[in-house]
């Protein structure tokens, strides 16, 4: 999520490179200086051993010491943490260490160690004043400077800290020997301070400051090195912190010494000089501060998320303008608000359960990426909300800033995409179905189960519609909710589906909810529907019509690019009823004969042979009677074609009726029937010729009002007594039809 960050990382970068060039300078200085002095005793120059003539030497140890100083700052940045550069560290330390704690030796015990004049004898200094031998206080300034070295290559959790401390304590010491010089002290009386040269205090400051610039941004320098606010304020303000009341004091003491005011005045003209630098620094500080919360609190208004920054109690400290809007809430009004009333109700229990475990070990995460998360409006509306945590630590005590957004739109939005990936694959399943399905019945059941299987919708139904009775029948359903799946459809359904079919459209409910006051929807409603919507699946004009009714659980989920998608799975579905009744119709008219919808000869053929390979296996017979109109070319001359089909399909009528369930009536041609008798012996069809005799004397009443009387000649074959082929047995019934005729 997008968030308030600053390039902290890349500022410590480029300042750490910035930090390590100025200690390779210092060094340089503390070199070139070292061995000037070092020069100034070898020739015996006094200029170069003291800065001015009334003014204390740098003892030849100093300079020395001074030279091993300058080296280690110069390479300390090549040094890093190699095996080699650790070694030549901790060995020139310990030069540093021993060389300065010999001294310090000499001093504390009174002895004469031989260190003091062992290059080049000091000849100027008075016996009483030891002379070669560094002050007390340079020599302690060395001995800490060693040990620093030392702490600046051990891994020691704290050894950050000692090293930054031991160098404040050499710029303390030797700042202080600095600022007496400044103020004209010619002679310390204090012991550490006692002989120690100008530029040896100089020096001293530069070392120091160079060991606080060795680790920048840890330990006690992370503040002053920041790149923050803070650290950028400081490090402006320091030169005037350290001038000015180094100034002020030193132009109180000359007005003391010039007799314009007493002492005590100057001491107060001091102090009050002191008190305005820091009110100044404190201002400045103040003032910078104010600037850098305005910038924050601009961009964190400015930023395109809602932005709350919340404390351990979970009180809203801050929120940006985006935060209000996107709660509706007054501007000003959500600071001091309890987080949990941003959320709804029922998820406050568990959200302050798990602020008290975030608070424990805070880190930064994401609300609501993987779970569903809902914030709460002001007015009582609830949205999907996604939560990037980020926790800050400042010297008020921890707070977590939290960037809100409202995914609703998102959610939506990957719904649609999940729905529309659910309906390509009905799509796909249903192409596949129209090749495979052979039956009707397959196909419905096929249908409902992949559009509630694959396209995870929660029911299916396919619905069948007599125009002539107009009843609607549930052929196959699919659902979830085995309870939704037994149960009737209520009068509301049936109005949105005979709407469908009779203006052949599709017709859709998108928001059951808005029908509140419909009592038919309360069994939709109580069964989570939220939306339905029927697809006609056969043509304008069909006696039986058929309707697909999809429903969903989310209102207003039937969508345009949803319903293209539908429309084309009706379409084919349409497509596959059309091809198999065509199949259907196809195997019809192969095996019936059209006029009568009787058995065409291919159809009996076929049962004949049946019959008589049953008969063969059980040791049975088969009996066979054959009719033949009499006179039928007259009647089809005296009433048309149309007369002689409707006389044929009366007939056909007439003996279907006479015959018994196992029996078989086909037409086998022109005015010729014939009915198989299987298990039966001519016998009995004899009385199956006696009946049809007597349906036949019966008048035949024609549509457009005319009758007439028909009958028939027949006659009877029996199988195997009349013949063993299919052919021989029905050409000896027919000639004995003729016979009788």
């Amino acid at each position: 999520m997008p968030g308030i960050s600053y390039p902290h990382n890349i500022a410590v970068t480029d300042s750490q490179g910035i930090y390590s060039t100025i200690i390779s300078r210092i060094g340089l200085v503390v070199i070139v200086v070292s061995a000037l002095v070092l020069m100034a005793w070898v020739f015996d120059v006094q200029m170069g051993k003291r800065v001015l003539p009334a003014l204390e030497t740098m003892k030849f140890n100093t300079a020395l010491c001074f030279l091993v100083c300058g080296f280690l700052f110069w390479r300390q940045p090549y040094f890093g943490k190699s095996s080699a550069g650790v070694a030549i560290i901790v060995s020139l330390a310990l030069v540093l260490f021993v060389v300065s704690g010999l001294t310090l030796l000499e001093y504390g015990a009174g002895w004469q160690l031989g260190i003091d004049n062992f290059v080049i004898p000091d000849t100027a200094t008075l016996p009483e004043n030891w002379p070669g031998r560094m002050s007390a206080g340079t020599a302690a300034c060395f001995s800490l400077m060693g040990i620093a070295w030392l702490a600046n290559v051990t891994t020691l959790r704290r050894s950050t800290v000692v090293l930054q401390l031991l160098a404040l304590a050499v710029i303390v010491i030797s700042g202080a020997a600095l600022i007496g010089y400044i103020f004209g002290v010619r002679q310390f009386r204090l012991p550490v301070f006692s002989t120690m040269a100008l530029h040896t205090a100089a020096l001293f400051v530069l070392c120091g400051t160079g060991m606080l610039l060795i680790r920048p941004h840890e330990g006690l320098m992370s503040s002053a090195a920041s790149s923050c606010i803070g650290g950028r304020s400081l490090r402006r303000l320091l030169p005037f912190i350290i001038v000015t009341p180094v100034l002020m004091g030193w132009l109180s003491m000359l007005g003391v010494a010039a007799g314009y005011y007493a002492e005590a005045f100057g001491f107060a003209l001091s102090s009050l000089s002191s008190i305005l630098v820091l009110v100044f620094v404190g201002w400045l500080g103040a003032d910078a501060l104010n600037r850098e919360e305005e910038r924050f609190r601009s961009t964190v208004d400015s930023s395109p998320v809602a932005t709350l920054m919340i404390d351990g109690n979970g009180t809203i400290q801050m929120a940006n303008r985006l935060a209000h809007s996107m709660f509706l809430c007054p501007e000003g009004q959500l600071v001091g608000t309890q987080i949990e009333h941003l959320m709804p109700v029922r998820l406050r229990g568990s959200y302050m359960d798990f602020r008290r475990k975030y608070l424990e070990c805070p880190e930064k995460r994401v609300m609501g990426d993987s779970e569903d998360l809902f914030a709460l409006r002001r007015d009582g509306t609830e949205f999907r909300a996604e939560i990037a945590l980020n926790p800050v630590q400042t010297a008020d005590g921890r707070y977590v800033i939290a960037a809100i957004l409202d995914i609703t739109q998102r959610v939506e939005a990957e719904l649609k995409i999940l729905r529309l990936n659910r309906i390509h694959k009905v799509l796909s399943g249903i192409n596949t179905l129209i090749v495979r399905a052979q039956t009707l019945d397959a196909l419905y059941e096929e249908v409902t189960w992949i559009t509630v299987e694959e396209g995870g919708l929660p029911a299916a139904l396919v619905v069948e519609h007599d125009r002539g009775s107009g009843l609607l029948t549930i052929l196959h359903a699919h659902t979830n909710d085995k309870q939704f799946q037994v149960r009737q459809l209520s009068g509301f359904e049936t109005d949105a589906v005979h709407e469908c079919l009779q203006a052949h459209n599709v017709v859709t409910r998108n928001n059951l909810a808005e029908e509140h006051g419909n009592p038919d929807l309360m069994d939709l409603v109580d069964h989570g529907i939220q939306a339905m919507a029927s697809f006609p699946l056969t043509a304008r004009g069909k006696t039986m019509d058929a309707a697909l009714v999809l429903y969903r659980c989310e209102p207003f989920s039937f969508d345009n690019a949803e319903m293209k998608l539908l429309y084309e799975i009706a379409d084919d579905i349409s497509f596959a009823i059309a091809n198999l009744q065509k199949n259907q119709q196809l195997e019809y008219l192969t095996h019936f004969d059209k006029i009568t919808d009787l058995p065409n000869r291919l159809l009996l053929t076929d049962r004949l042979q049946q019959a008589i390979f049953q008969a063969d296996r059980q040791q049975d017979i088969v009996s066979i009677l054959y009719a033949d109109i009499d006179r039928f070319k007259q009647i089809n001359g005296s009433f048309g074609h149309s007369g002689g089909d409707e006389v044929l399909w009366q007939v056909a009528q007439r003996i279907s009726a006479c015959i018994g369930r196992d029996d078989t009536v086909s037409r086998w041609g022109g005015d010729e029937f014939i009915v198989l008798l299987p298990g039966k012996g001519a016998a009995h069809a004899a009385g199956v010729a006696d009946r049809i005799a007597g349906a036949l004397q019966s008048v035949i009443l024609l549509e457009d009002g005319r009758d007439l009387f028909v009958s028939c000649s027949m006659g009877i074959a029996e199988y195997p007594r009349d013949g063993l082929e299919p052919d021989l047995i029905i050409n000896t019934a027919r000639k004995a039809s003729r016979q009788t005729g």
